[in-house]
């Protein structure tokens, strides 16, 4: 039975993969192994699950290793992982064949025996043919004595066609609206679920410099690598940050995309350096490609104070008297019921008040102030009658007003005076304005020049 070799190389290094499968050309025509690599993919197919079905089915596995093929994300984190987990099971060979010079010697694979001899690059043998015929000449000692533990089924590549099949994702990106010059900022990264509130439900949670409405979207595209098992694996992406206007201008990070889960937050900081309008471009790279960008803006101020803060609204709760009861409260010239034959006098008023506001007799006496359209309506008929309710019952008797006015002590004085001053005033802003001023010129003056004057005359 020919044994398959599987070739797992970076595509800058296919002159050199050609030149090894030249050299095994023989094993290949005595019918002893059966080369492939990712230029046998045939046109239509779905490269992805064809390179995972021959990876997990090959029974020699070719780590053709240099600067490129460590720096392959495909070729480190999928193919290779895939070949050393077949390895520690014993279903396949795994030989890392040094292509050019590189430091290798804490890879997972340093553990194995490479090829050529002691481990040297094949580009720096003095003659290359005579490099690959040493690994020719191993590979095929190798197949002279392999011997599987068990057969190993191919998989339906049909079956890994579905599972590899390209997932809807949204990537979430936000910085604050206005960032302050060289002071430092956070522009974070989420890569989410469709129908999951990604980095705007984060920002509702958390406290951050920016808000949910300063996250912008972009939906892609993602296939996730299959495991051991055949199911997905996480995806790792980096993230890409180009920023001129800020420091650092670039900026890069590794996240992992659960393949049924949101991924976590990416934070990145940055520091202004422009005063004005500043862009971010934010890329995802993973599989030596660009798969997703989203460009941020930002405003950026030379203080703190100059940033706009959007005032939170103060509710105030005033509890104000309605009824007849309360304007007769109100008036300064009827009772309070806390004065003596408070009983008496509120009695008539407000029943003869309330029997011509329900028979609709209209006052005679004019209302100062008030519209044509208000003096007949229901506050017209109102004003006048408590016009005339004061002429009629505004004075009591004689002996009892001067008691009153024996009486009266400081507090009754000065409400007195509160409700005159009320009555002047009314409800117009203009004269409360007035007082104001008045009051607060009144207080300066007094600070200014009476109050120095009293110190130096106790001094």
């Amino acid at each position: 039975m020919a044994l398959e070799v599987f070739y797992s190389y970076s595509h800058k290094d296919e002159p050199l993969r050609d030149k090894l499968e030249k050299q095994l050309s023989l094993l290949r025509r005595t019918g002893l192994i059966v080369n492939w690599h990712d230029r046998r993919i045939g046109a239509g197919q779905e490269w992805r699950a064809q390179i995972d079905a021959h990876v997990r089915t090959a029974h020699i596995i070719l780590l053709l290793i240099s600067a490129d093929f460590i720096e392959s994300d495909y070729c480190y984190d999928v193919e290779m992982r895939l070949a050393l987990e077949r390895q520690a099971k014993h279903e396949a060979v795994v030989i890392p064949v040094i292509l050019r010079p590189v430091d290798w010697s804490y890879a997972p694979f340093a553990d194995l025996q490479a090829l050529p001899r002691d481990g040297r690059p094949i580009t720096k043998w003095a003659d290359e043919d005579e490099a690959f015929a040493d690994v020719a000449r191993s590979i095929r000692e190798v197949v002279a004595r392999f011997e599987p533990s068990a057969p190993v089924a191919r998989p339906d590549p049909g079956l890994l066609v579905d599972r590899l099949v390209p997932k809807p994702r949204v990537v979430d990106a936000a910085i604050p609206s206005h960032v302050v010059k060289d002071l430092g900022t956070r522009l974070l990264v989420l890569i989410r679920l469709p129908d999951s509130p990604g980095l705007r439900g984060v920002l509702q949670m958390e406290e951050d410099e920016a808000r949910p409405e300063d996250v912008r979207s972009r939906p892609f595209n993602i296939t996730f690598p299959l495991g051991p098992t055949g199911k997905p694996d996480p995806l790792k992406v980096t993230v890409k940050l180009t920023s001129p206007d800020f420091s650092p201008p670039e900026q890069a990070k590794n996240i992992f995309v659960p393949p049924d889960a949101d991924s976590d937050v990416c934070p990145f900081m940055l520091t202004p350096k422009q005063i004005g309008r500043l862009t971010v471009l934010v890329e995802l790279h993973w599989q030596d490609a660009i798969r997703g960008h989203r460009s941020l803006a930002t405003k950026c101020v030379a203080e703190a104070t100059d940033v706009p803060i959007q005032p939170e609204m103060n509710i105030v709760q005033m509890h104000v008297p309605v009824g007849i009861d309360a304007l007769s409260q109100r008036s300064p010239s009827l009772p309070t019921p806390a004065e003596p034959g408070c009983a008496k006098r509120l009695e008539a008023p407000t029943s003869k008040l309330k029997r011509d506001i329900s028979s609709g007799e209209q006052d005679e006496l004019p209302i100062n102030g008030v519209p044509e359209q208000v003096k007949t309506g229901p506050i017209g008929k109102i004003e006048p009658t408590l016009t005339k309710l004061k002429r009629e019952h505004g004075s009591g008797e004689q002996d009892e007003q001067a008691s009153q006015r024996n009486e009266k002590t400081p507090y009754k004085r000065s409400r007195d005076l509160s409700s005159t001053v009320y009555k002047y005033i009314g409800h117009s802003r203009s004269r409360l304005f007035a007082v104001t001023i008045i009051v607060g010129t009144a207080v300066a003056l007094f600070s200014r020049w009476v109050v120095p004057a009293i110190i130096n005359l106790l001094k």
